[in-house]
């Protein structure tokens, strides 16, 4: 009984990445190379699993942000030794610590492509940099058709000998950046497979999710040796990007922001006022959900009412928002039920690279602020898991408004607005299942003096991929 307690004790992740990984120093001197250029002040070291970076001297505080339990108590041990180091024992997507409080953040051999959706995690970092400080993550190439492959190789774990193997292959049918690590670790007389999901995209499509971010000085050297990145050879690269010391200005319309970061604090009396009634929508729509744990993903998630709402029906999965208000997010974060906050404007596109991750996906009063419905609709279906539920909502097209794309007065805003028959087209060209279509006034605008029209569609995912 004892030794078959051993056994299954030996082969949990974290005890399988303490005996394999917790030694490798491959990134160390790229790492410390990388730090002589950041300003003076904390380290953030995004999943900090076993504690490997506490071998790597860096000569400054560290925070060590970890939410493994597993890992935790193996880094707990570890930590114990470096007076400089903290453990926050929080998610990559929401640490808890203060904006603008630490001077880099490191994510280190491949660590970043686990922490999904990656978005999310490069918009913390942004949050918690001061200004002038940097981001450092060690990424696989996604270039090579196979990322990473070790030979079977010998190790030990609490006196027991061990042999591991590990791949890094593409898993396509899941999204074209989608991958997992198999590592097969046996003993004598056992073996486990443990298959990791990671998301690795190709270096430009890191580049743009840095820029849209906000971060600049975007920069990709070779990960071992920090030289000149070859992808047709090197299967890792290192990346380093700055937080500005003066915000870059976003390609957003710079009133709507206005408009909507004056309305945040009362937001709630705004909707009332202006007789909203795409929440009951979207409450009739997920009815079929409640008592279910779904991953949700919330666009224009404002002050975090969707997910409120959801909260209340009991649909309490996972849940991240994404909104271009600052005021906005702030609000969504009071609320206490988002894994994760983004602010990020979608004109820059979709900013989740990740496919079939999501089983919920709102929309509710966005596009017609985007130029380009067609493409929002091809990037939410990759990010919905087969049979996954997107519930979007279109401003509707009718007689007497201006041109769709045209300049709104008063606001001096661009709006888009489509037929029902345009949204069916788009919905299917994109690859959705259109479950239901239907108009109705969706709210009053006193700044327009008029009711506004919207077409409420629900749009399942089918086919794989």
């Amino acid at each position: 009984m004892n030794l078959n307690h051993q056994r299954n004790r030996m082969f949990t992740y974290a005890d399988i990445y303490k005996s394999t990984r917790s030694s490798l120093s491959m990134d160390f001197i790229a790492i410390k190379n990388f730090l002589s250029t950041c300003p003076e002040g904390p380290i953030a070291d995004f999943g900090a699993g076993v504690g490997r970076l506490l071998d790597a001297d860096l000569d400054r505080d560290i925070l060590l942000i970890e939410n493994d339990p597993d890992m935790l108590s193996h880094l707990a041990e570890k930590a114990k030794t470096h007076e400089r180091a903290t453990i926050i024992p929080q998610s990559t997507h929401n640490c808890q610590i203060a904006d603008n409080s630490v001077a880099a953040a490191i994510f280190a051999y491949g660590g970043l492509a686990e922490m999904r959706p990656i978005g999310f995690a490069l918009g913390e970092t942004f949050r918690i940099l001061q200004p002038g400080g940097k981001i450092f993550a060690v990424m696989l190439n996604s270039e090579l058709p196979v990322k990473r492959a070790s030979p079977l190789s010998p190790g030990m774990h609490e006196n027991t000998p061990i042999s591991t193997h590990a791949m890094t292959i593409r898993a396509p049918d899941l999204g074209p950046f989608e991958y997992f690590t198999q590592l097969r670790t046996s003993s004598e007389k056992s073996a486990r497979v443990f298959l990791v999901r990671q998301t690795i995209p190709p270096i430009s499509e890191l580049t743009r999710l840095l820029e849209n971010i906000g971060f600049t000085d975007v920069f990709i050297s070779c990960g071992t040796t920090g030289a000149t990145f070859d992808s047709t050879k090197s299967s890792v690269y290192n990346v380093e990007a700055r937080k500005p010391t003066q915000s870059v200005v976003p390609r957003i319309q710079e009133t709507l922001q206005n408009i909507y970061n004056k309305m945040a604090p009362s937001y709630n009396q705004v909707m009332d006022h202006a007789q909203y009634r795409a929440l009951d929508w979207v409450k009739k729509e997920v009815a079929s959900m409640r008592d279910t744990f779904p991953t949700i993903l919330d666009f224009g998630c404002g002050n975090g009412a969707i997910v409120s709402a959801l909260n209340d029906l009991g649909i309490r999965g996972q849940a991240f928002g994404i909104d271009f208000s600052n005021g906005m997010i702030a609000e969504a974060q009071n609320t206490g039920l988002y894994d994760g906050l983004l602010q990020y404007d979608l004109s820059f596109g979709n900013p989740i690279v990740e496919g079939a991750q999501f089983d919920l996906i709102t929309a509710i009063g966005i596009t017609e602020f985007l130029p380009n419905a067609r493409e929002f609709m091809t990037s939410i279906r990759l990010n919905l898991v087969a049979g996954g539920c997107a519930l979007v909502t279109f401003e509707l097209s009718r007689p007497g408004i201006p041109e769709s794309g045209s300049t709104i007065d008063p606001l001096n805003i661009k709006k888009y607005h489509y037929t029902t028959s345009q949204i069916e087209s788009i919905a299917k060209d994109a690859g959705f299942r259109v479950d239901s279509l239907s108009t109705g006034i969706a709210y009053h605008s006193p700044s327009l003096g008029c009711d506004v029209p919207y077409i409420f569609g629900k749009f399942t995912r089918v086919g794989v991929p």
